[in-house]
């Protein structure tokens, strides 16, 4: 998986990013991450959950759902961060 992170964003996938932060979390969402249903990434976006009750627990975004892409690109580039030594 190739990350964002190492790219040079231009100003078109800019407002693609732009118009995906509008996007409303799912019930779903909200519930895998609370209290709002987004995840803020490590450049400070916040990217809506749009996964359902079908998605596994563990969803790498192959729903489509930007959040949780992110959150495994987060893993990938920074390790996890919510891991006990």
């Amino acid at each position: 998986m190739k990350s964002r992170y190492n790219q040079i964003i231009y100003p078109l996938e800019t407002a693609t990013i732009m118009s995906k932060q509008r996007e409303t979390p799912t019930p779903e969402g909200v519930r895998r991450y609370p209290p709002n249903g987004r995840y803020r990434d490590a450049t400070n976006f916040q990217w809506a959950c749009t996964c359902t009750p079908a998605c596994p627990e563990a969803c790498r975004g192959d729903c489509g759902c930007e959040a949780c892409v992110t959150v495994w690109e987060d893993i990938e580039n920074f390790g996890d961060q919510n891991k006990s030594d």
